[in-house]
């Protein structure tokens, strides 16, 4: 089964299998910046024959918004959610620092919320 293949009721699809046409919107938890596992991912999934994918992670965010304060928070986790919402799955990966974790958690939050399946 692949991630974002459900049936008419919206629960995930049993024995689906990868369509050749579908393009597979993909969030990857990150640090904000690109670092060696997040690239790793990216080329690994890059190396799949025959799967397309779209990645709905946005590493990029303006550096005068502060995640420290609440207005910063918000602003981010609104662009997360806003990211996230569009995605077939939700895909993280060990390694982060300490201080990423709460993002990975909120990341993880808002997929279930909306169901979004999480690998």
């Amino acid at each position: 089964m692949w991630c974002g293949e459900r049936n008419e009721s919206g629960a995930q699809a049993e024995g689906a299998t990868m369509a050749d046409d579908k393009v597979y919107n993909i969030f990857i938890t990150h640090r904000w910046k690109l670092d060696p596992d997040y690239i790793q991912l990216e080329q690994m999934l890059n190396s799949v024959p025959g799967f397309k994918w779209k990645n709905h992670s946005n590493l990029q965010h303006d550096p005068t918004i502060d995640p420290n304060h609440d207005d910063g928070f918000r602003q981010l986790l609104g662009d997360i959610t806003e990211q996230i919402h569009g995605a077939d799955c939700l895909l993280t990966y060990y390694g982060l620092p300490p201080e990423y974790r709460m993002w990975v958690q909120e990341s993880m939050e808002i997929a279930e919320h909306h169901k979004i399946p999480i690998i």
